[in-house]
């Protein structure tokens, strides 16, 4: 996983973000601090994920539950997705 955000390797796997930005007036450096925030808590937001899902498993009447963190790109597609969702 990278630490600081590369906007080029971003747009080559996510090539229709760049349409968002310019449309959108995106202001890169607000994506780098979003993923460079991100990376910072990910152990917490991990250990809040675990303790929340060690909750819901404890329930009888819950059968399965799964947790999973998102790659900080991911985290980021999701936004340029809702962002698509809200248009």
């Amino acid at each position: 996983m990278m630490t600081e955000f590369n906007i080029e390797q971003f747009l080559m796997k996510y090539p229709y973000a760049m349409k968002m930005i310019e449309e959108n007036n995106i202001n890169i450096a607000n994506l780098k601090l979003i993923y460079k925030d991100y990376i910072k808590h990910m152990d917490a937001y991990q250990n809040h994920g675990d303790f929340i899902a060690n909750i819901l498993r404890s329930q009888n009447s819950i059968h399965t539950v799964k947790s999973r963190l998102k790659d900080p790109d991911g985290l980021l597609k999701k936004l340029f997705e809702k962002q698509k969702i809200a248009d």
